[in-house]
Order: C-alpha cells, then sequence, then structure tokens
C-alpha cells in the first residue's frame, strides 16, 4: 500500500476544495513515494497550503528512508490532519490499532472517532465485505469522510477482489 505522485495530487486536489483537518485513520500503513520538497512542490502546484508547523519524519522503511521518502504520518499532518492513526490485521507495520475487519468487534474508544478514513489499498485484502464497510462507517464521525484508492481492475491474484469504477 503506498501513495504515488498522481495519488498524492489527487488528495492535494480533494485539499483544495474541501481542507482536510481534525483526525484521520489510515487503514494500513502508507508507503510514501516522495520527499518532502516533492510534497511541496506538488502542493504548489495545486495551489494548497501545507500546514507549517509539522515535523518531518522519514518513512519507516529504510529502503524509503534512503531515498528520503517521508512517512505516511508526515504526509497527512503536512495536508492538515492534527491526529494520524493506522488500523491492520497485525502489528507488522507498526499500526496503532490491530483489528480484523472481517470481524464486528470494534473496540468502543474507536467508534466515531475519526474525521476521515484513507484505504488505500486494504479493503480488496478483507474476505467479508460487508463487515468492513460497516467498521469503517462506525469509526468515521458525524459528516465523515472515507477515500478509497484501491486497486482497480485486471490485478491479478491481488487480494480477495478487484474493485472497479
Amino acid at each position: 500500500m503506498g501513495i504515488a505522485p498522481a495519488l498524492a495530487m489527487l488528495l492535494l486536489r480533494e485539499s483544495s476544495q474541501r481542507p482536510f483537518a481534525g483526525s484521520i485513520l489510515t487503514l494500513g500503513r502508507q508507503d510514501i513515494y516522495f520527499t518532502y520538497a516533492q510534497l511541496a512542490e506538488m502542493a504548489d502546484q495545486a495551489g494548497v497550503r501545507l500546514k507549517p508547523s509539522i515535523a518531518c519524519e522519514l518513512s519507516p522503511k529504510p529502503e524509503f528512508a534512503s531515498r528520503s521518502c517521508i512517512s505516511d504520518r508526515t504526509f497527512f499532518g503536512a495536508l492538515g490532519f492534527d491526529d494520524v492513526r493506522s488500523l491492520d490485521y497485525s502489528q507488522y507495520e507498526g499500526a496503532d490499532y490491530c483489528l480484523d475487519l472481517n470481524t464486528c468487534d470494534l473496540p468502543a474508544q474507536l467508534s466515531n472517532a475519526f474525521d476521515v478514513v484513507f484505504d488505500g489499498g486494504t479493503i480488496e485484502h478483507v474476505f467479508h465485505i460487508p463487515n468492513t464497510l460497516k467498521n469503517i462507517h462506525r469509526v468515521l464521525k458525524v459528516r465523515g469522510l472515507v477515500i478509497h484508492a484501491s486497486p482497480s481492475s485486471n490485478h491479478i491474484d491481488h487480494g480477495f477482489y478487484m474493485f472497479s469504477p
């Protein structure tokens, strides 16, 4: 799962129409495929002002950090979020919350907790789609936003499902 420059531009354009703020929950940790300087350049192109006081943290993955790629927390923080959290099935990539989206066992602390949920390539890997969508809805605050950026058609053997426009 990751955010390449093209997806970053889509998110920046969304933020120019509806500025991001508050809290975001990412489904899985996101690899970011660019540096902070590249993000700043994309933000200028999109006419978006990045949050000025954000601490620039490099990717937790050595192969990305060696290329000065930023962390997902830095990326979403720069877009305007004050609280950036992640949820995953395991602690393998250091998610803040560990939860199987197939189940209905959503911890009470996550209910109505986030302004935005970002799915950058998780939902196609979860077998029980109705429970997944129910969980996504339950973690959102009223008037919250869900952003799905899942791979589409022809990704053979990538997850259980392919979602297509």
